[in-house]
């Protein structure tokens, strides 16, 4: 047995030296090296025959995110408490008239949503702070979540916000580029301004001045509209005015407002929206009395003017908080200071006529008052279609 092993390692060694010899004598003569070369080259052609596929090209190569990110549909929310999440539309199943509504809108830890969008991922956002500027974001940009219940981020960690500045307004576009579309702003003390939309398409990522404000005043909210459509404002004291957006000449945009509504001694504006045909207007008090009312019932007036009446504000009803024009919404979410939210049928309030209390239809507790509202409908996303349903940003009406 020893033998066989060590003849088996002589003929191993025999082997090794003779292929050494061998090697050595192809690296001594250049030629030798030539014909191997050439034959294995040979060999290799034969068996892989066929014209070249990569082509190599000295042009460089411009990979634009907007050529790789899909088309999708998505539900933006924005909380009370300042955080911002990004949903699929397909998230919130499609609904019969008389249905539950959306469930799951509101986040943990008693962080309500008040702000909603439906937005393609290629919109663009943009968001109205408090002390007049706009910042836009991609909607792509925005961390995808896969559920309802998720918190999403915090809005400070997307877009560059200073010191107490807050998101006051979220408008989604497909496109700045749109002169048919103006931006109408309004702020605490009854200033309001019209800036064309397209004024705003060499926007930054750190945001521009939209609304040279003046002393403690505030922007309240933010709209799309058309030249002929009509702003609705609504005080705290329970005034409001309708007049035409024509009445507020375009301005530049790092201008300053002019007056649209005359306000009393203590009084400061609570919301500002387009108006809708056949539409009603929503307003609600700090403890909890809201009302329904036929826009037809407020006349157009001029700008500047005192207004009309639109709740009848007493010591039970507590001053106004919040309203909105509703069209296609069907459930309406009331916030409160201390972040409690109801859920409720708008067909559980009664329409009623201007100078009127309301019904009650959230009771804060003791401490507590209404903050914010946010009307909803069905989430039914069209298919070729981008609808807008947030109460800050509603879509603009045709023009007729």
């Amino acid at each position: 047995m020893a033998a066989l092993e060590r003849e088996k390692i002589e003929n191993e060694y025999r082997e090794i030296q003779e292929t050494i010899s061998r090697l050595e004598d192809l690296l001594a003569d250049p030629r030798k090296v030539d014909v191997v070369v050439k034959k294995e080259t040979r060999t290799l052609k034969n068996k892989i025959d066929g014209e070249r596929r990569t082509q190599i090209s000295d042009a460089s190569i411009d990979i634009n995110r907007d050529d790789i990110e899909p088309h999708e549909q998505v539900v933006i929310t924005f909380s009370k408490g300042g955080y911002i999440k990004r949903i699929p539309a397909t998230t919130f199943r499609n609904q019969h008239r008389g249905g539950k509504g959306v469930s799951g809108m509101n986040t943990r830890d008693n962080d309500p949503v008040r702000h909603i969008l439906v937005v393609d991922t290629h919109d663009m956002l943009l968001f109205f702070t408090s002390s007049g500027r706009v910042l836009p974001l991609k909607t792509y940009e925005l961390r995808p979540d896969t559920s309802r219940n998720t918190r999403g981020v915090p809005v400070v960690n997307v877009i560059p916000l200073s010191g107490e500045e807050q998101v006051e307004a979220i408008i989604g576009v497909k496109t700045l580029d749109q002169p048919d579309l103006y931006l109408v702003m309004a702020t605490q003390q009854g200033s309001v301004k019209r800036t064309a939309l397209n004024a705003i398409t060499n926007i930054r990522r750190a945001g521009l001045i939209i609304f040279n404000l003046r002393d403690k005043d505030m922007l309240v909210t933010a709209r799309l509209a058309h030249e002929s459509d009509d702003v609705m404002m609504v005080t705290e004291q329970g005034m409001s005015i309708r007049f035409p957006v024509q009445d507020v000449k375009p301005r530049l945009r790092a201008a300053g407002g002019v007056r649209g509504m005359m306000l009393s001694k203590r009084d400061r504006i609570v919301s500002m929206d387009m108006v809708i045909p056949d539409s009603k207007l929503l307003v609600i008090s700090k403890n909890g009395y809201g009302k329904l009312t036929y826009l037809k019932s407020y006349p157009s007036q001029g700008r500047s003017g005192l207004g009309v009446k639109t709740m009848s504000v007493t010591k039970r009803t507590g001053k106004v908080a919040a309203a909105e024009v509703i069209a296609d919404s069907d459930e309406v979410y009331v916030v409160s200071e201390q972040a409690q939210v109801i859920r409720t049928n708008l067909s559980e309030i009664r329409s009623t006529g201007r100078a009127t209390q309301g019904v009650r239809i959230f009771n804060p507790k003791e401490g507590d008052a209404v903050a914010s509202i946010s009307c909803v409908g069905e989430f039914e996303v069209p298919e070729e279609k981008v609808v807008q349903v947030t109460p800050t940003v509603p879509p603009a009406p045709p023009a007729p």
